[in-house]
């Protein structure tokens, strides 16, 4: 299936639309990348890639950008086993993390 993307000024994906000239999703970003996502086509297919351009990871729930993870629920690059880290030590609050 072919989809184009749209862009904004940031390179974020804001809207994609399907084969038939339709507008398959529409994405809005709030100020530090987490998704508000609307789908008007079901069976569009799941783009990746999202907030600044680069591919947003479901699996983890993190944006990867090249040499680290972001958190854009809390506003932090973060290093890939920080939810195993935060899992083990609840209490902890900085693991390997650079807060924005």
């Amino acid at each position: 299936m072919v989809s184009t993307l749209h862009t904004d000024h940031l390179g974020s994906v804001s809207s994609t639309i399907g084969w038939d000239g339709a507008e398959d999703t529409e994405t809005a970003y709030r100020p530090f990348g987490e998704i508000e996502e609307v789908v008007l086509d079901l069976t569009a297919f799941e783009e990746t890639k999202g907030f600044i351009g680069e591919r947003f990871d479901k699996k983890a729930a993190l944006q990867y950008l090249n040499a680290r993870y972001y958190d854009p629920k809390l506003y932090m690059l973060t290093c890939h086993c920080y939810r195993v880290l935060v899992k083990n030590y609840p209490n902890e609050k900085n693991f390997f993390a650079i807060k924005l």
